[in-house]
């Protein structure tokens, strides 16, 4: 043939290499009759497409090829392979013509289609999205070789209030001794920096490492060299390596700017090296990474470092973890002026953990009782669906019977629901992917930094793997429950006209059985979302020590310098900032309430109080702030007199503590004043007097205990104590706190204009950050329970209705006979609340079993809080008596007359 199209041509030769298989008796007989065929294949290829004309030419082939076979008499492995793919085949065009039936079937009833593909669509979504967060902050191995072997090292000193404690030079240089347990240790602490050369100066986060830290990540910076030990040598040149991230966005990833020099906090640093796009230690978001020096006298105290560590060859974490619980008893040899004794009594203890543990922290519980909810929640999509099977089933019964009259199997049959699930399973698992894709960006973006290892959120093949295999569980669960409760029933329903079948408790049992399971599991994540609605609010509810409305907050960094620079700069800002219109008060503070770990601390002593040996050491937090600070935020005096601007002279070593400090120190508030008190050991010459007593603040977290704390005057030269780097501005405005930022910024611009202005946000908003885990967790917890709670009552909504709609004739008989509409209205709620009284019995059983899982995540309220499992249980019994009260209605208004005609 001319003009014939590649794929025609290839399809013929193909044909014609087949027919040399056959003896020539046969092909003589045959070989008109199948070229015939072909050229009807052929002909017909304009309205076929390529691959079906090489299907039709293979599958004739075949047959060739197998008759060809058999007339040779061989009958080996090749025809019994060729007689099973036959079958095969067959089955596969069997269930072809299946899902095209099952295809126009359901687009017949669109409803029923898309209330079910969605439903189902929504749990699997939901369930896909949160075991992506989990596979990438819980499963995932952080992106470094051999990851679970690189743990960190922390201390505990309960006995003196110190839970935790990380790193000193001194336990540094201790575990780098320790070959046999590490095979490298190093250290890191964090820092932040102004980076100057760019149009206006910036804040950036800093992380320091010794050079080991690059050895136990076994990570290299993508251009130039790591840091080394001369780097951290005293009075070497500064080097800095940049992230990948501010080498993009500042320096235009240009590999130039290795070998220039940026300048921190005034200082020079040569750029010696650029990290990995992604790099991220201790920490995201850091931007800068510098060398940490280690004295050549290191000490056991200031515990500010990070200490992280390599297992040495055949060292497991549970080894490590008891070798270095083994070691805290040489402790003592790093100080001589601490004994074992001290240790002792402190309650001295270490921990190992791996980095992705400390990494995800606190977090781990939440997220996973987040998976559990979506979870259930699939199982009430999946029970909803499988209500509107039954249904649907229901309605079929008689085209059943017939398809079995007629001589369909079982297998017949059962292919037909399956195929009809396998259609919505593969329906809803498109649509389940498309809502987890934006459930995942809307989790990123509500969750924001509170989520641990958030930049690595994503969706994986191990989620795209899930959904495979939930839209084929539930696919499968749908097709078999409709086959397994009609097995036997088609003759009865032939027998009595399809009415037969359809008429007794029985068929119901199945879908109420569905409808309370739905209402159960929808009470137990409503009191898990109660319980956690009742924790956030006792968190809101706390007295933190201190009003802050109308208060916003600028930090200033200063960066290093002299503490008489640093003094009047910050000085000037707060005297400008007080001459502002609608400015009514003005201080300034090292460290803000609420904010975890924004305070130093360290033991002090009481003049006049000897100390007996191995007693343990009284423990404060300290921090600096100005006058005006206290009055800003609204905290109370409760003795002595507020700071003031005379406070700031060198001699006049005057000091305030909290209500904390004097109670538990001090013989209480009053008892306090006019002692005196050093902090750290420090000479006599900062003996300080305590000269008032505040109301305790809340420190380091709304959820922590209150802590004893010691405030200095922050601009007292240098008597001042702590770090005077960063200050946080307090300013009160009552007619818009924010509106004074711009004026603020101006005067910073014009007392330096190295300063960048840093974490504008009003005390408000710190307030909201310290509630946000409890708070991410329960939007989360309250989204998944309120669709829980609307499958539930749709599902109870439909059983009764569907009830109803069989009950027509029943309800026109007791209505002819003289029930009037309460009674029938009554008979049907009746029903109703006998399905919610299950639901409710079985969800308060399984909601004392989870009440016990979420505890760790309350706060100020019991895992058995009365309040909430009396007032769930009474929600969800108003919803379900609302859902059952329109087909109770419909019910009601039957027409006995019309409903006997029916029948």
């Amino acid at each position: 043939m001319t003009g014939q199209r590649p794929s025609t041509r290839r399809a013929e030769a193909l044909f014609r290499a087949s027919l040399r298989i056959l003896p020539e008796p046969i092909r003589g007989l045959y070989e008109a009759e199948m070229r015939a065929d072909f050229e009807t294949l052929a002909r017909d290829e304009a309205a076929r497409s390529g691959a079906r004309l090489w299907s039709a030419t293979l599958r004739a082939t075949l047959d060739v090829v197998k008759i060809g076979m058999v007339e040779r008499g061989r009958r080996g492995p090749l025809t019994r392979w060729l007689t099973r793919w036959e079958g095969i085949r067959e089955g596969m065009m069997d269930w072809f013509r299946e899902l095209r039936m099952a295809g126009r079937s359901l687009a017949r009833r669109p409803a029923f289609s898309g209330i079910a593909a969605l439903t189902l669509g929504l749990g699997i979504g939901a369930t896909v999205a949160i075991f992506a967060v989990v596979d990438s902050v819980l499963l995932r191995p952080l992106p470094f070789p051999e990851s679970d072997r690189i743990v960190e090292v922390r201390h505990h000193a309960p006995g003196i209030g110190l839970d935790e404690l990380n790193n000193s030079e001194g336990t540094v240089v201790f575990y780098q001794a320790q070959t046999d347990l590490f095979s490298v240790f190093g250290a890191f602490d964090a820092g932040n920096f102004n980076l100057a050369g760019q149009d206006e100066p910036v804040r950036v986060r800093a992380a320091r490492f010794t050079p080991e830290i690059f050895d136990v990540l076994q990570t290299r910076p993508a251009l130039g060299r790591p840091l080394t030990h001369a780097d951290a040598a005293e009075g070497a040149p500064g080097v800095a390596i940049l992230s990948h991230e501010l080498w993009a966005s500042s320096f235009g990833s240009d590999p130039g700017v290795l070998g220039q020099t940026i300048y921190l906090d005034d200082r020079p640093a040569e750029v010696v090296g650029i990290m990995p796009a992604g790099f991220v230690f201790p920490r995201p978001g850091n931007q800068v990474f510098l060398p940490l020096p280690i004295s050549d006298d290191p000490q056991f105290g200031a515990f500010g470092m990070g200490g992280v560590g390599r297992l040495a060859p055949g060292m497991t974490l549970e080894m490590a973890a008891q070798r270095v619980s083994d070691l805290q008893a040489r402790a003592a040899e790093l100080d001589p002026e601490i004994t074992l004794e001290a240790l002792e009594g402190w309650g001295w203890a270490a921990s190992v953990r791996t980095i992705k543990e400390s990494l995800v922290g606190d977090s781990r519980p939440a997220i996973m009782i987040v998976l559990g909810t979506v979870s259930v929640l699939l199982l009430i999509a999946l029970a909803n669906v499988a209500n509107l099977f039954l249904v649907r089933s229901d309605g079929r019964q008689r085209e059943m019977a017939i398809r079995g009259a007629l001589g369909a199997g079982s297998g017949r049959i059962a292919r037909t629901y399956l195929a009809e699930s396998a259609l919505l399973g593969g329906m809803a698992g498109i649509t389940g992917l498309a809502l987890a894709g934006l459930g995942l960006e809307g989790i990123v973006a509500l969750v924001g930094d509170e989520l641990p290892r958030v930049q690595d959120v994503n969706m994986t093949a191990g989620g795209l793997g899930l959904t495979a295999t939930l839209s084929l569980a539930a696919a499968m669960a749908l097709g078999v429950l409709p086959m397994a409760r009609r097995q036997g029933a088609f003759a009865e329903t032939l027998r009595d006209g399809g009415r037969g079948s359809t008429h007794g408790a029985a068929r119901h049992r199945v879908r109420h059985f569905l409808v309370t399971g739905q209402l159960a599991l929808a009470l137990v994540l409503l009191v898990g979302s109660g319980l956690l609605l009742r924790s956030f609010m006792a968190l809101r509810a706390t007295d933190v020590g201190f009003d802050g409305r109308d208060v916003v907050t600028v930090g200033l960094s200063f960066g290093e310098g002299e503490r008489e620079a640093q003094a009047q700069f910050y000085r000037d800002v707060i005297e400008g900032t007080a001459a502002l219109p609608g400015v009514t008060s003005v201080g300034a503070s090292a460290a803000l309430p609420l904010i975890s770990s924004s305070s130093n601390g360290g033991s002090f002593h009481i003049e006049g109080e000897p100390e007996q040996e191995g007693d343990l050491p009284m423990v404060t937090l300290y921090k600096a702030f100005t006058p005006g600070y206290a009055e800003t935020l609204g905290i109370e005096l409760l003795a002595g007199r507020p700071h003031t601007w005379s406070d700031l002279s060198d001699d006049a070593q005057n000091v305030w503590v909290n209500r904390e400090m004097a109670d538990q120190f001090l013989g209480g508030v009053n008892e306090a004043l006019g002692k005196r008190i050093s902090v750290d050991g420090d000479s006599v010459i900062y003996f300080s007097e305590i000269v008032g007593v505040f109301e305790t603040v809340k420190t380091n977290g709304i959820d922590n205990d209150d802590a004893p704390m010691t405030y200095f005057p922050l601009l007292n030269g240098e008597a001042s104590r702590g770090p005077m780097e960063w200050m946080a501005l307090t300013v009160e405005a009552p007619n818009g706190p924010t509106s004074v930022v711009p004026a603020i910024r101006e005067l910073v611009r014009a007392a330096d204009p190295r300063v960048p202005v840093t974490a504008v946000r009003t005390m408000d908003d710190i307030r909201s950050e310290a509630t946000a885990d409890t708070s991410v967790t329960l939007i989360l917890l309250g989204i998944v329970s309120g669709m829980a709670l609307l499958l539930g009552a749709i599902g109870l909504y439909g059983v009764i209705s569907y009830t109803v709609s069989q009950r027509i004739q029943e309800i026109g008989v007791r209505m002819a006979l003289g029930a009037d509409r309460g009674q029938v209205q009554g008979m049907v709620l009746r029903q109703s609340v006998m399905v919610t009284a299950g639901g409710v019995i079985l969800g308060l059983l399984g909601a004392f079993a989870l009440s016990r899982v979420m505890a760790t995540l309350l706060f100020g309220v019991s895992a058995t809080d009365p309040v909430t499992f009396l007032t769930v249980p009474v929600v969800l019994a108003l919803v379900s008596v609302l859902s059952a009260w329109l087909p109770a209605r419909r019910a009601s208004r039957v027409d006995p007359a019309l409903a006997l005609r029916a029948d």
